[in-house]
Protein backbone atom coordinates (compact mmCIF):
# COMPACT_ATOMS: atom_id res chain seq x y z
CA UNK A 1 0.00 0.00 0.00
CA UNK A 2 1.26 3.93 -1.04
CA UNK A 3 0.64 6.17 1.30
CA UNK A 4 -0.25 9.70 0.22
CA UNK A 5 3.40 10.56 0.28
CA UNK A 6 4.60 8.36 -2.24
CA UNK A 7 5.43 9.80 -5.65
CA UNK A 8 3.25 8.32 -8.51
CA UNK A 9 6.32 7.15 -10.42
CA UNK A 10 7.33 4.99 -7.48
CA UNK A 11 4.19 3.43 -7.83
CA UNK A 12 4.23 2.63 -11.72
CA UNK A 13 7.41 1.03 -11.07
CA UNK A 14 6.20 -1.29 -8.66
CA UNK A 15 3.14 -2.03 -10.76
CA UNK A 16 5.19 -2.75 -13.78
CA UNK A 17 7.43 -5.28 -11.88
CA UNK A 18 3.93 -6.81 -10.56
CA UNK A 19 3.36 -5.68 -7.49
CA UNK A 20 -0.03 -5.25 -6.25
CA UNK A 21 -0.02 -1.50 -5.02
CA UNK A 22 -3.38 0.02 -3.94
CA UNK A 23 -2.78 3.73 -3.31
CA UNK A 24 -4.32 5.47 0.02
CA UNK A 25 -6.45 7.60 -2.17
CA UNK A 26 -7.30 4.88 -4.23
CA UNK A 27 -9.28 2.88 -0.81
CA UNK A 28 -10.30 6.99 0.00
CA UNK A 29 -8.53 6.26 3.13
CA UNK A 30 -6.69 10.06 2.17
CA UNK A 31 -6.64 12.78 4.96
CA UNK A 32 -7.96 9.88 7.61
CA UNK A 33 -5.45 9.01 10.56
CA UNK A 34 -2.33 6.90 10.51
CA UNK A 35 -3.61 4.62 12.24
CA UNK A 36 -6.41 3.95 10.58
CA UNK A 37 -4.34 3.63 7.37
CA UNK A 38 -1.90 1.42 9.23
CA UNK A 39 -4.84 -1.14 10.13
CA UNK A 40 -6.02 -1.19 6.63
CA UNK A 41 -2.94 -2.35 5.60
CA UNK A 42 -2.62 -4.99 7.95
CA UNK A 43 -6.31 -5.92 7.20
CA UNK A 44 -5.46 -6.59 3.99
CA UNK A 45 -1.88 -8.17 4.75
CA UNK A 46 -0.20 -5.44 2.77
CA UNK A 47 3.13 -3.46 3.60
CA UNK A 48 2.84 0.46 3.79
CA UNK A 49 5.29 2.42 2.07
CA UNK A 50 5.69 5.54 3.29
CA UNK A 51 8.22 8.84 4.36
CA UNK A 52 6.12 9.54 7.20
CA UNK A 53 8.07 8.71 10.65
CA UNK A 54 5.28 9.18 12.24
CA UNK A 55 3.96 5.18 11.41
CA UNK A 56 7.24 3.79 13.28
CA UNK A 57 5.50 5.24 16.45
CA UNK A 58 2.63 3.73 16.04
CA UNK A 59 4.18 0.49 15.49
CA UNK A 60 6.48 0.88 19.02
CA UNK A 61 4.25 2.66 21.12
CA UNK A 62 0.80 2.92 19.61
CA UNK A 63 -2.51 1.01 19.69
CA UNK A 64 -1.07 -1.04 16.92
CA UNK A 65 2.19 -1.98 18.60
CA UNK A 66 4.22 -4.65 17.37
CA UNK A 67 1.96 -5.07 14.28
CA UNK A 68 2.61 -3.64 10.99
CA UNK A 69 5.05 -3.68 7.87
CA UNK A 70 6.59 -0.46 6.61
CA UNK A 71 9.30 0.86 4.27
CA UNK A 72 9.88 4.39 5.18
CA UNK A 73 11.44 6.14 2.80
CA UNK A 74 14.27 8.18 4.68
CA UNK A 75 15.96 9.98 1.35
CA UNK A 76 17.79 13.46 1.40
CA UNK A 77 17.44 13.86 -2.36
CA UNK A 78 14.55 13.10 -4.07
CA UNK A 79 15.36 11.26 -7.25
CA UNK A 80 12.38 8.80 -8.04
CA UNK A 81 14.09 6.70 -10.34
CA UNK A 82 16.65 5.32 -7.74
CA UNK A 83 14.17 5.26 -5.15
CA UNK A 84 12.15 3.20 -7.15
CA UNK A 85 14.53 0.91 -7.89
CA UNK A 86 15.88 0.69 -4.27
CA UNK A 87 12.03 -0.10 -3.30
CA UNK A 88 12.07 -2.84 -5.76
CA UNK A 89 15.33 -4.09 -4.50
CA UNK A 90 14.55 -3.76 -0.44
CA UNK A 91 11.30 -5.56 -0.79
CA UNK A 92 12.21 -8.77 -3.18
CA UNK A 93 15.99 -8.71 -0.69
CA UNK A 94 13.14 -8.75 2.59
CA UNK A 95 10.51 -10.67 1.61
CA UNK A 96 10.72 -13.53 3.71
CA UNK A 97 11.41 -10.68 6.84
CA UNK A 98 8.11 -9.31 6.16
CA UNK A 99 6.60 -12.87 6.39
CA UNK A 100 8.13 -14.05 9.51
CA UNK A 101 7.64 -10.30 11.38
CA UNK A 102 4.44 -8.66 11.58
CA UNK A 103 6.16 -5.73 13.48
CA UNK A 104 8.74 -4.36 10.83
CA UNK A 105 9.96 -1.28 9.60
CA UNK A 106 12.42 -1.27 7.17
CA UNK A 107 14.19 2.13 6.76
CA UNK A 108 15.42 2.82 3.26
CA UNK A 109 18.35 5.53 2.35
CA UNK A 110 20.58 6.48 0.00
CA UNK A 111 22.72 3.03 -0.26
CA UNK A 112 21.14 1.24 2.78
CA UNK A 113 18.58 -0.10 4.65
CA UNK A 114 18.09 -0.69 8.10
CA UNK A 115 15.43 -3.41 9.76
CA UNK A 116 13.78 -2.69 13.23
CA UNK A 117 11.87 -5.44 14.31
CA UNK A 118 9.03 -4.14 16.79
CA UNK A 119 7.39 -6.71 19.42
CA UNK A 120 3.46 -7.28 19.60
CA UNK A 121 2.69 -4.83 22.72
CA UNK A 122 1.25 -6.88 25.98
CA UNK A 123 -1.71 -5.84 27.81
Amino acid sequence: MADENIHVDIIKALKKSGYDVATVKEIKLDGKPDEVILAKANSEKRILITADKDFGGIIEHGRLAGKGRIVLLRYKLLNIPLIAKDVQSVLKEVEKDFIDDPGLIVVLSEGRYRLHHHKVKRS
